[in-house]
């Protein structure tokens, strides 16, 4: 069996030193690189929102809600005693409803994301599940003198929310 002599005792010593530093040092850029990661993911994360107006008469064309961000659309849900009016929805630069609620009615059971209806004296139409990658906006518009909505609801999720109107 062969001895080691003191120097190479000491220059093994240092070596595993030198190894547990690196090892340290390494650690710590891991952390810091999972930190990153960590916020970027916070970065990602998308806030659940809700929109809500009762009883809103309106006599003119009317932005309800306009906003930038990444996200999606839930559910907008309008609710009045009156179907005399017209529904302008645009998804990042695309017009996605330009339409009465008539039209919307006749056609909801083809269009997968609308629904119209009447229940009792109401009419109803809600539209779900729509994408956004830049903003969203709607816009009412009255077909008679005025109209009141006895609800407005949207609910939908976004990220990194910018306000432009509501």
């Amino acid at each position: 069996m062969e001895l080691i002599s003191k120097a190479e005792l000491a220059e093994m010593h240092e070596r595993i030193n030198k190894l547990e530093e690196n090892v340290i040092i390494l650690a710590k850029n891991l952390l810091d690189v999972l930190e990153i990661k960590k916020l970027d993911r916070d970065d990602n994360l998308f806030t659940s929102k809700t929109y809500y107006k009762t009883n809103k008469t309106i006599t003119s064309s009317w932005r309800v809600k306009e906003s930038k961000g990444t996200g999606v659309i839930d559910q907008i849900l309008l609710k009045s005693e009156s179907n005399q009016f017209h529904v302008y929805f645009l998804l990042d630069d695309d017009v996605n409803y330009d339409h009465d609620y008539t039209f919307l009615y006749n056609n909801s059971q083809e269009l997968h994301s609308v629904s119209a209806y009447k229940e009792g004296a109401y009419y109803i139409l809600s539209l779900r599940n729509l994408n956004f990658q830049d903003k969203f906006s709607l816009r009412l518009t009255p077909l008679v003198s005025s109209i009141t909505f006895d609800v407005i609801l949207i609910n939908y999720s976004i990220r990194n929310e910018i306000f432009i109107s509501e």
